[in-house]
């Protein structure tokens, strides 16, 4: 494929260079459970993975994958 532009390469480009576009997955404590989120937002993550050994943690509609979490500000 060729593109005729004026703009440059790096510019045209840029999206598909950046490491920004990758999602950023944290580990999380939650319940006493840990689960494998996506940062949405500065204050949201969406649960991609649930790590447990007790089946029954499964079944749970909180922890499905999918489910978003919302931090909500702590004061001390």
């Amino acid at each position: 494929m060729v593109l005729w532009t004026i703009i440059p390469a790096e510019l045209v480009f840029q999206e598909q260079n950046t490491v920004d576009s990758q999602p950023v997955y944290e580990e999380v404590d939650l319940a006493g459970k840990k689960v494998i989120v996506e940062r949405c937002s500065p204050n949201q993550s969406r649960i991609i993975r649930l790590i447990s050994t007790c089946p029954e943690d499964y079944m749970t509609a909180e922890l499905q994958p999918g489910t978003m979490l919302t931090y909500k500000p702590t004061y001390e």
